[in-house]
This record gives C-alpha cells, sequence and structure tokens, in this order.
C-alpha cells in the first residue's frame, strides 16, 4: 500500500502536487461552510417551528424526522454517503430565499414608485404635459382670460388634455384650483393666470 502511494506520489509533478493540496484546502473550507449552513438553516427551521406552532400545518419536516436527518448526515458513514444531497438542499433553500429576496425588492420598487407619483401629485396622465396644474395654466394662457370653471373643466375634458381615473373629476379640478399657487381666482367661479 505505502509503495503504490509512494509510486502515484513520484509520478506527479510539484505544481501538480500543489494543485492538489489547494483543491483539498477549498473542500474543507466548502466542508466547513456547508456544515456551518446546516446548523443555521436547523435553528431557522426549528425557530419556525416556534412560530408556526407545529410542523402539520406547514408541511415541513416534524422535528423528530429533522434530527434523524441531522444524525444521518453528520456521522462518518453518513458523511460520505449522504453529503451531496443535504449539500443540494441548502443550496436550493438559499437560493430560493435569494430569489425570495430579490421579489420582495422588485415589490419595495413598485411601492416606492406608487409613493413618489402620489406624492408629485399625478394621479393622472397629461400626454406628458406634466401636472393638472400645468394643464390649468396653459389651457388659460391659450385662451388669454379669465375663464369659468365650468369652461375650464369643458376644456380639459372635451379636448381629452388630462386623464383621471377619478369618478368626480370635477373634485379633483377644483382642489388644484384651490391649492394652486399659478392660478388665481379673479371672481366667484372665474379663474385666471
Amino acid at each position: 500500500m505505502t509503495s503504490d502511494l509512494n509510486r502515484a506520489l513520484a509520478r506527479l509533478s510539484r505544481e501538480e502536487l500543489e494543485h492538489l493540496l489547494a483543491v483539498k484546502g477549498e473542500i474543507e473550507q466548502l466542508e466547513t461552510r456547508r456544515d456551518a449552513l446546516q446548523r443555521e438553516l436547523q435553528d431557522v427551521e426549528a425557530a419556525l417551528e416556534k412560530l408556526v406552532g407545529g410542523a402539520g400545518a406547514t408541511g415541513r419536516k416534524s422535528t423528530a424526522r429533522a434530527a434523524a436527518s441531522r444524525k444521518k448526515t453528520t456521522g462518518k458513514a453518513g458523511k460520505k454517503a449522504g453529503a451531496k444531497k443535504p449539500a443540494r438542499k441548502t443550496a436550493k433553500k438559499v437560493a430560493g430565499a435569494a430569489g425570495k429576496t430579490a421579489a420582495k425588492k422588485t415589490a419595495a420598487k413598485k411601492t416606492a414608485r406608487k409613493a413618489a407619483k402620489k406624492a408629485a401629485g399625478r394621479r393622472g396622465s397629461s400626454g406628458g404635459a406634466g401636472t393638472l396644474e400645468d394643464v390649468i395654466v396653459r389651457v388659460l394662457q391659450e385662451q388669454g382670460e379669465p375663464m369659468s370653471f365650468k369652461a375650464l373643466l369643458e376644456s380639459i375634458v372635451m379636448n381629452k388634455l388630462f386623464v383621471s381615473r377619478s369618478k368626480n373629476f370635477d373634485n379633483v379640478l377644483r382642489r388644484t384650483l384651490s391649492t394652486s399657487d399659478r392660478v388665481k381666482r379673479v371672481a366667484r367661479g372665474v379663474y385666471a393666470v
């Protein structure tokens, strides 16, 4: 046995031996990391079991089955025979968690965009002309004279200058007119720039 090993070592060059040692070191690091991740996963599963109140409702392994599984993969015989399968499972779970995290980030970005839109006061669409206030100012400038609320409303709706999802667009227009700094009320129900 020793002579076979000596012959095999004699055939390898120094670089090949160094490469094998580096690979062995990397394998040991990965196995250590895998074991740590398995322990961490077991802790997370135990915490989930406590919170959920039992494995039956969630479809997770029972604690007895999980303990048996741990014993099988941590024994010497289990390390050789079953080392790849738990590592794959752990890798899948980590990948699944990463996917869930990415989905949460995407949902958070969508929520942030919606909030920014609301903050800007743009619930409708003006075809790229800006806010409803911008549309009102443009209509009043084109008219060149003060307009009544009714005429302003008809002009915006008939020409489709601003599309809103509101069922009561006249209330939206009234609110915009009352809060605008650029549009002045010159008489009751009459507005100008």
